[in-house]
């Protein structure tokens, strides 16, 4: 794998790459600042459809998850939105 991103000249596979963990990162910084009540919270918010596809899909890929999750359950956009916009700053 690391000889194809890095010797093929191919920048498919490096593109997809840097965007899975874009947005790994993205998930990972927001959920930095949860408390128990926010994953409690978010939990009792997601509907049998989206706690399968949590269930069916590994978090290592976090874009696939993302989107399955919004597209079973559009109303988490709006929360994920808040979350992006009025959470802590980074120190």
């Amino acid at each position: 794998m690391a000889d194809k991103l890095l010797g093929s000249g191919q920048g498919g596979e490096l593109r997809a790459l840097r965007r899975e963990l874009d947005t790994h990162w993205l998930i990972r910084k927001r959920w930095h600042h949860f408390q128990q009540k926010d994953y409690s919270y978010l939990v009792d918010l997601l509907n049998a459809a989206t706690r399968e596809s949590l269930g069916q899909i590994h978090r290592d890929h976090s874009t696939r998850l993302l989107w399955n999750v919004l597209r079973r359950q559009p109303a988490l956009v709006l929360l994920g939105l808040r979350g992006l916009l009025m959470g802590k700053k980074d120190r």
